[in-house]
Protein backbone atom coordinates (compact mmCIF):
# COMPACT_ATOMS: atom_id res chain seq x y z
CA UNK A 1 0.00 0.00 0.00
CA UNK A 2 2.90 2.23 0.52
CA UNK A 3 4.42 1.81 -2.66
CA UNK A 4 0.86 2.81 -4.60
CA UNK A 5 0.75 5.73 -2.65
CA UNK A 6 4.32 6.92 -3.07
CA UNK A 7 3.66 6.49 -6.60
CA UNK A 8 0.67 8.51 -6.87
CA UNK A 9 2.32 11.40 -6.13
CA UNK A 10 4.47 11.62 -9.23
CA UNK A 11 1.40 12.43 -11.64
CA UNK A 12 -0.02 14.43 -8.16
CA UNK A 13 2.96 16.44 -7.66
CA UNK A 14 3.53 16.84 -11.57
CA UNK A 15 -0.56 18.40 -11.88
CA UNK A 16 0.41 21.08 -8.92
CA UNK A 17 3.79 21.59 -9.66
CA UNK A 18 3.72 22.28 -13.60
CA UNK A 19 0.24 24.50 -13.11
CA UNK A 20 -0.58 27.98 -13.40
CA UNK A 21 -2.61 28.20 -10.43
CA UNK A 22 -1.48 30.62 -7.49
CA UNK A 23 -0.03 29.50 -4.00
CA UNK A 24 -3.00 28.15 -1.92
CA UNK A 25 -2.11 27.27 2.12
CA UNK A 26 -1.69 23.82 0.87
CA UNK A 27 0.91 24.08 -1.86
CA UNK A 28 3.32 26.45 -3.43
CA UNK A 29 2.50 28.29 -7.21
CA UNK A 30 2.59 26.18 -9.86
CA UNK A 31 5.85 27.11 -11.74
CA UNK A 32 3.61 28.41 -14.60
CA UNK A 33 1.90 30.80 -12.52
CA UNK A 34 1.79 34.33 -13.64
CA UNK A 35 4.35 33.34 -16.87
CA UNK A 36 2.54 33.87 -20.27
CA UNK A 37 2.85 31.28 -22.66
CA UNK A 38 4.66 31.97 -25.82
CA UNK A 39 2.64 32.00 -28.72
CA UNK A 40 3.93 28.35 -31.10
CA UNK A 41 5.44 28.73 -34.92
CA UNK A 42 2.51 28.74 -37.43
CA UNK A 43 1.84 25.14 -39.18
CA UNK A 44 3.06 27.07 -42.74
CA UNK A 45 6.24 25.67 -42.66
CA UNK A 46 7.75 22.02 -42.43
CA UNK A 47 7.50 20.17 -39.33
CA UNK A 48 11.22 19.80 -38.33
CA UNK A 49 11.03 23.54 -39.28
CA UNK A 50 8.68 24.01 -36.77
CA UNK A 51 10.09 22.10 -34.36
CA UNK A 52 13.58 24.15 -34.55
CA UNK A 53 11.62 27.33 -34.46
CA UNK A 54 9.74 26.53 -30.95
CA UNK A 55 12.63 25.19 -29.35
CA UNK A 56 14.14 28.66 -30.54
CA UNK A 57 11.96 30.49 -29.26
CA UNK A 58 11.33 28.91 -25.86
CA UNK A 59 15.64 28.97 -25.68
CA UNK A 60 15.92 32.24 -26.38
CA UNK A 61 13.25 33.31 -23.61
CA UNK A 62 15.71 31.40 -20.80
CA UNK A 63 19.04 33.02 -22.32
CA UNK A 64 19.09 35.82 -19.77
CA UNK A 65 19.32 33.10 -16.68
CA UNK A 66 20.28 29.82 -18.36
CA UNK A 67 23.20 30.96 -19.77
CA UNK A 68 25.23 27.78 -20.03
CA UNK A 69 23.74 25.91 -17.31
CA UNK A 70 21.59 23.15 -17.78
CA UNK A 71 18.19 23.09 -19.34
CA UNK A 72 15.97 20.52 -19.06
CA UNK A 73 12.54 20.12 -21.44
CA UNK A 74 8.97 19.04 -20.08
CA UNK A 75 6.45 18.06 -22.63
CA UNK A 76 3.37 16.05 -22.71
CA UNK A 77 3.76 12.55 -24.26
CA UNK A 78 2.29 13.70 -27.79
CA UNK A 79 4.92 16.57 -27.75
CA UNK A 80 7.66 14.92 -26.09
CA UNK A 81 7.56 11.85 -29.08
CA UNK A 82 7.65 14.19 -31.50
CA UNK A 83 10.66 16.35 -29.93
CA UNK A 84 12.51 12.86 -29.71
CA UNK A 85 11.30 11.37 -33.28
CA UNK A 86 12.04 14.84 -35.35
CA UNK A 87 15.04 16.65 -34.58
CA UNK A 88 15.87 15.96 -30.89
CA UNK A 89 19.74 15.03 -30.37
CA UNK A 90 19.48 14.43 -26.82
CA UNK A 91 21.37 18.07 -25.97
CA UNK A 92 18.98 18.77 -23.24
CA UNK A 93 17.21 16.06 -21.41
CA UNK A 94 13.22 15.37 -22.49
CA UNK A 95 11.42 14.37 -19.00
CA UNK A 96 7.60 13.47 -19.86
CA UNK A 97 4.40 14.35 -18.01
CA UNK A 98 0.94 12.75 -18.85
CA UNK A 99 -0.75 15.97 -16.63
CA UNK A 100 0.25 18.14 -19.30
CA UNK A 101 -2.43 19.48 -21.65
CA UNK A 102 -1.76 17.60 -25.44
CA UNK A 103 0.96 19.80 -27.58
CA UNK A 104 2.17 21.06 -24.00
CA UNK A 105 6.29 22.17 -24.23
CA UNK A 106 7.87 23.49 -20.90
CA UNK A 107 11.94 25.00 -21.02
CA UNK A 108 13.13 25.47 -17.58
CA UNK A 109 16.25 26.74 -16.72
CA UNK A 110 17.29 24.18 -14.05
CA UNK A 111 19.46 26.85 -11.88
CA UNK A 112 16.37 28.87 -11.73
CA UNK A 113 14.42 26.40 -9.88
CA UNK A 114 14.86 26.37 -6.54
CA UNK A 115 12.92 23.06 -3.72
CA UNK A 116 12.88 21.70 -0.57
CA UNK A 117 11.94 18.53 0.40
CA UNK A 118 12.23 17.31 4.31
CA UNK A 119 12.88 13.74 4.38
CA UNK A 120 10.66 10.85 2.72
CA UNK A 121 6.79 10.58 2.35
CA UNK A 122 5.58 9.99 6.25
CA UNK A 123 2.34 7.36 5.82
CA UNK A 124 -0.21 6.92 8.83
CA UNK A 125 -3.08 4.35 9.23
CA UNK A 126 -5.77 4.75 11.72
CA UNK A 127 -8.87 3.18 12.60
CA UNK A 128 -9.86 5.51 15.71
CA UNK A 129 -9.52 8.98 13.95
CA UNK A 130 -12.56 11.39 13.43
CA UNK A 131 -12.51 13.27 9.61
CA UNK A 132 -14.17 15.48 7.45
CA UNK A 133 -15.36 13.80 4.34
CA UNK A 134 -15.06 16.86 2.65
CA UNK A 135 -11.93 18.31 0.07
CA UNK A 136 -12.81 21.81 1.62
CA UNK A 137 -12.93 20.54 4.92
CA UNK A 138 -14.23 22.72 7.98
CA UNK A 139 -12.96 22.80 11.94
CA UNK A 140 -14.93 19.82 13.31
CA UNK A 141 -16.16 22.24 15.89
CA UNK A 142 -16.24 25.84 15.39
CA UNK A 143 -15.39 28.53 18.01
CA UNK A 144 -19.08 28.98 18.18
CA UNK A 145 -19.48 25.15 19.74
CA UNK A 146 -21.26 24.90 16.42
CA UNK A 147 -20.32 20.25 15.09
CA UNK A 148 -19.66 19.97 11.68
CA UNK A 149 -22.44 17.90 9.98
CA UNK A 150 -20.57 15.30 8.32
CA UNK A 151 -17.90 14.39 10.62
CA UNK A 152 -16.93 10.67 10.68
CA UNK A 153 -15.77 7.78 12.86
CA UNK A 154 -13.58 5.29 11.48
CA UNK A 155 -13.76 3.34 14.85
CA UNK A 156 -18.24 3.36 13.95
CA UNK A 157 -17.76 2.03 10.45
CA UNK A 158 -14.48 -0.28 11.28
CA UNK A 159 -12.66 0.88 8.65
CA UNK A 160 -9.22 1.97 8.21
CA UNK A 161 -7.89 5.50 6.53
CA UNK A 162 -4.55 6.19 5.20
CA UNK A 163 -2.83 9.82 5.54
CA UNK A 164 0.49 10.53 3.37
CA UNK A 165 2.42 13.35 4.19
CA UNK A 166 5.29 14.80 2.52
CA UNK A 167 6.73 18.33 3.21
CA UNK A 168 7.41 19.64 -0.25
CA UNK A 169 8.01 23.35 -1.71
CA UNK A 170 9.25 24.79 -4.72
CA UNK A 171 9.96 27.98 -7.00
CA UNK A 172 11.49 29.67 -9.31
CA UNK A 173 14.31 32.42 -8.69
CA UNK A 174 13.51 34.38 -11.71
CA UNK A 175 10.53 34.38 -13.61
CA UNK A 176 11.99 34.34 -16.81
CA UNK A 177 13.88 30.77 -16.16
CA UNK A 178 10.64 28.97 -17.21
CA UNK A 179 9.40 29.50 -20.87
CA UNK A 180 6.45 27.35 -22.49
CA UNK A 181 3.85 26.83 -25.01
CA UNK A 182 1.04 25.17 -25.59
CA UNK A 183 -1.19 23.89 -29.18
CA UNK A 184 2.31 23.23 -31.09
CA UNK A 185 1.97 22.23 -34.40
CA UNK A 186 4.24 19.35 -34.78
Amino acid sequence: MRQVLVEACGPALDKVIFSTNSAASDRPAGLRYGIAGLTPASGTSGKDQIVVDDLQALATALAPVAGNSNIVIVASPDAAVALQMRVFREQWPILVSAQLPARTVIMVAVNAVVSAVEGAPQIDASSQASFVPDTVPQEIVTSAGTPATSVGSLYQTDEVALRLRWPITWALRASNGLAWMTNVNW
